[in-house]
């Protein structure tokens, strides 16, 4: 009984097959661009709300400050959990996790709000 290993099996492997490779860096590809398409689209939608109603100056850009100093690292786990619990028994949660954290990642770069005058 002391000898016997067990060794945990993975659920699926990964192959190193040159079409393999090209298929798994196209996935990537796909999350930065739907990553970068929903930055983009919650940058213009924030900025142009932030700029141009009271709600966004009196809320929006405060609250924008605070999300800011947030470490991105820090929010991970708990995005990861609630995405994957969503999705109990498929990878779509692990996804989604993948293109909330590029999206958060690259909000913090592409958020310009205009100098107040």
């Amino acid at each position: 009984m002391g000898n016997e290993r067990h060794r945990l099996k993975p659920l699926s492997s990964i192959s190193l097959s040159p079409v393999s490779l090209i298929a798994y860096s196209l996935y990537s590809l796909i999350h930065m661009l739907a990553a970068y398409a929903l930055s983009l689209m919650f940058a213009l939608g924030y900025g142009y709300l932030a700029a141009r109603t009271r709600f966004g100056e009196i809320v929006l850009i405060p609250l924008l400050d605070i999300l800011q100093s947030i470490p991105v690292l820090s929010l991970m786990p708990a995005i990861v959990l609630f995405l994957i619990s969503l999705f109990p028994k498929s990878n779509i949660g692990l996804e989604f996790a993948a293109i909330v954290m590029i999206f958060t990642a690259m909000d913090k770069r592409t958020f310009v709000l205009p100098c107040p005058a």
